[in-house]
């Protein structure tokens, strides 16, 4: 009888750690995806401005859009 208890109280402690490193992780996940979001959307953003200028070749130097 006691053993089972043992075993049950370690099963919870166990359970217990193993929902927290899951919730941890999802937390990691999520800001992750916030910030490769964020980044998608800053290059579009550069895309915009760079085809807004028009840029012309010079022949010997890069462009912006070459550049970055």
């Amino acid at each position: 009888m006691c053993t089972n208890l043992v075993e049950r109280r370690d099963s919870d402690v166990l359970l217990s750690e193993l929902t927290g490193l899951a919730a941890e992780l999802e937390a990691g996940v999520a800001a992750n995806l916030y910030r490769f979001g964020a980044s998608r959307t800053y290059y579009e953003i550069v895309e915009e401005r760079l085809a807004a200028l028009s840029e012309v070749a010079v022949s010997g130097y890069s462009t912006w859009a070459d550049f970055l």
